[in-house]
C-alpha cells in the first residue's frame, strides 16, 4: 500500500530563500509572556520565535512569512505544499513560480500548466512523463506580517509561550501535540 516504494521518490521541501520578515517585534512577545524585559535575552526571544515560526509552518503545512520555496515531487501533476502561493486578484502575478524544471531542462511557462486552487496551485507537465522528477521554485506566504492570519499568529504566540514557559525543550512541544493548533489546520480532498 505504500505509494513511495523507494524512499528517495518522497517528495522533498526545502527553503531557497528565508523570509527577512518578523512576525513580532520584542515588545509583543515580551508584552504576551508578561515578563520584563530584562529577564529575557534578545537573543532568546529570537531563538523562540524562529523555533516557533518553524515549527507552526511545519505542523500546518503553511508559510507564514513570504519566502522562495523548493519541492521536488516524483509525478507530472503535483499541488504545491506549504502554501498560499502569492497570487494578485487576477490570478496574474507570473514572478510566483520562479522555475519549473523536468529532468535537467528548465520548462518555459508555456511548456506546464498552472491551476490555482484556492491557496494552493497545481503545477502540471502534460507531456508523457519520461523523468525522475519534477522540481517547481515558488514564492509563498502572506506577503507582509500584518497580512497574517490572526489564527496563525495566535498559533505562533502560543508556541513561543509554551516554548518559554518549558525551557525551549522542542521535544516537550512535539509531545504535547499542540491543541490551539486544531483550529488553523486546512484540510484537500482531490
Amino acid at each position: 500500500m505504500d505509494r513511495y516504494k523507494d524512499q528517495d521518490q518522497l517528495p522533498r521541501h526545502s527553503v531557497v530563500q528565508k523570509s527577512v520578515l518578523k512576525l513580532f517585534d520584542d515588545a509583543e512577545i515580551i508584552n504576551h509572556l508578561r515578563v520584563h524585559s530584562q529577564d529575557i535575552s534578545t537573543d532568546k526571544i529570537k531563538y523562540y520565535m524562529d523555533v516557533a515560526i518553524e515549527w507552526v509552518q511545519d505542523q500546518l503545512g503553511k508559510t507564514l512569512l513570504t519566502m522562495t520555496r523548493e519541492t521536488v515531487g516524483y509525478n507530472n501533476r503535483f499541488v504545491l505544499p506549504y502554501g498560499p502561493v502569492l497570487w494578485d486578484a487576477s490570478g496574474q502575478r507570473k514572478d510566483s513560480i520562479k522555475k519549473v524544471i523536468y529532468g535537467k531542462k528548465e520548462l518555459e511557462p508555456s511548456e506546464y500548466k498552472v491551476r490555482i486552487m484556492g491557496d494552493s496551485v497545481e503545477i502540471q507537465v502534460p507531456f508523457s512523463w519520461k523523468e525522475k522528477a519534477l522540481t517547481v521554485q515558488y514564492v509563498a506566504g502572506y506577503g507582509d506580517c500584518q497580512a497574517v492570519p490572526t489564527s496563525l499568529k495566535h498559533a505562533v504566540m502560543g508556541t513561543i509561550e509554551y516554548l518559554y514557559n518549558n525551557n525551549g525543550n522542542v521535544e516537550v512541544l512535539e509531545a504535547a501535540t499542540a491543541p490551539w493548533l486544531k483550529g488553523c489546520r486546512t484540510y484537500r480532498i482531490f
